[in-house]
């Protein structure tokens, strides 16, 4: 299987909600440390995989020190579903409005170079096409 190396840097991602979901590669193996957890108004509870394949949430103590990882995985396999889940995210809002204001641009300046050619001297004609 080929794998396209990338440089990594941690994902840190927080959502309306307030999940997060955090990572860090672990510097001495080709392994990633995956965390995921929700603020809520009594602290932070952070998600380990119970017995029966679920979401186990465990309030966290302010300064906790070894809080458990949900999952360690090899790098290249980390990445893989990063990238899968960025193909599936929709773009947002501004970045669908910027994509469209850049066609419709192209899109009158193709439009404005046909209407001028016809009015323009034979030697600006060139220029334009």
């Amino acid at each position: 299987m080929a794998v396209e190396r990338r440089n990594l840097s941690p994902l840190d991602m927080v959502n309306s909600d307030g999940w997060k979901v955090f990572s860090e590669r672990l510097g001495w193996s080709d392994e990633t440390r995956v965390w995921i957890g929700v603020r809520q108004p009594d602290g932070f509870y952070n998600a380990t995989v119970g017995k029966d394949g679920r979401l186990v949430l465990e309030l966290m103590r302010e300064g906790a020190v070894d809080v458990p990882a949900l999952m360690t995985l090899p790098t290249p396999v980390w990445q893989m579903m990063v990238d899968a889940i960025a193909e599936k995210t929709p773009p947002s809002a501004k970045e669908r409005i910027d994509g469209e204001l850049g066609a419709t641009k192209y899109h009158l300046e193709d439009l404005r170079k046909l209407v001028l050619k016809d009015r323009l001297p034979e030697r600006e004609r060139e220029r334009v096409a």
